[in-house]
């Protein structure tokens, strides 16, 4: 009975294993054709850049050193248990076969820009929520200190709300 169950449970874990292996190199031949290695240099260029804007104080070392520190291999291999924990083997069959297409082949191409202009779409709504947020608790918390006849000692201060966003530029 022992044996039975033994060779039971090894069956199991080896077919499990093999369910495993096909998901793995499915994924890599997806992330492969996703062009992973070209589209993590893009994001850096563009990680770049944003650095660059937002802290002029790096030199041209620290860029260096970005650049080289960079293993995108490394990060293929940790992305790749993360699609086999998400897809099955017959979505990444079908995520395979849409970036063979014309439009799957242009979502690859301008997905690295599109990522980061929407991030800065996020970052900028996020803002302007808190924002209109901040404006509404300060006219809440005046309404009610006047309403209590005074300031409350454990009231904290409301920092006023940032000036308004820059009008949307149309295209890029």
């Amino acid at each position: 009975m022992k044996k039975i169950l033994f060779t039971m449970t090894f069956a199991a874990f080896a077919t499990a294993a093999s369910a495993q292996a096909t998901d793995t190199a499915k994924v890599r031949k997806l992330v492969s054709m996703m062009d992973g290695e070209q589209m993590g240099k893009k994001m850096l260029k563009l990680m770049e850049v944003e650095i660059r804007k937002n802290a002029p104080i790096l030199d041209s070392m620290f860029y260096v050193e970005m650049h080289q520190l960079a293993n995108f291999e490394d990060l293929v291999k940790q992305q790749i248990p993360l699609y086999c924990k998400y897809y099955t083997n017959e979505e990444i069959e079908q995520q395979i076969a849409f970036y063979q297409t014309p439009l799957g082949k242009k979502m690859l191409a301008v997905l690295p820009e599109l990522t980061v202009e929407a991030m800065k779409l996020g970052e900028q709504w996020g803002q302007d929520l808190i924002a209109v947020l901040a404006a509404r608790y300060k006219r809440r918390l005046e309404q009610q200190q006047k309403a209590e006849g005074g300031k409350h000692e454990d009231a904290s201060p409301v920092p006023p709300p940032p000036p308004p966003p820059p009008p949307a530029r149309n295209g890029k």
